[in-house]
């Protein structure tokens, strides 16, 4: 895996992306938001080091993935008391958070040169 990922070093946005969806599968397993990014985090920098780029910048775009998609009713606890409930089904949950995957990858494309300026550029220098 490390081999393959790092392979997007030539074109850093497309490693962040894997990383993100990475981390979205993930999520879908391991549903504490903590336990998810105690067990990502090791591995992104593992990967941002191996390609080159800035693990704290990769780290953070990690981190808002994990905590902004939610694909599945049982990820959260509030999500899961409100689907038992009825007040939305799976497929909501799952809509919802296809448009929070968007969202999450544009922002964080976006981001990033401004994550520059302030001194976290995300190629090492």
């Amino acid at each position: 895996m490390l081999a393959r990922l790092s392979s997007f070093a030539a074109t850093p946005i497309l490693l962040i992306v894997a990383l993100i969806m990475a981390a979205v599968l993930v999520h879908l397993a391991v549903t504490n938001l903590a336990a998810c990014i105690a067990l990502l985090l090791p591995i992104n920098v593992s990967v941002a080091t191996a390609a080159g780029l800035n693990p704290v910048v990769t780290g953070l775009a990690l981190t808002i993935a994990v905590d902004a998609v939610i694909l599945y009713p049982v990820q959260t606890a509030a999500n899961l008391m409100a689907y038992e409930a009825g007040y939305f089904s799976r497929a909501d949950v799952a809509k919802m958070g296809l448009g929070m995957m968007v969202l999450t990858l544009a922002v964080v494309v976006l981001v990033t040169p401004y994550w520059a300026m302030l001194g976290l550029p995300l190629r090492m220098q």
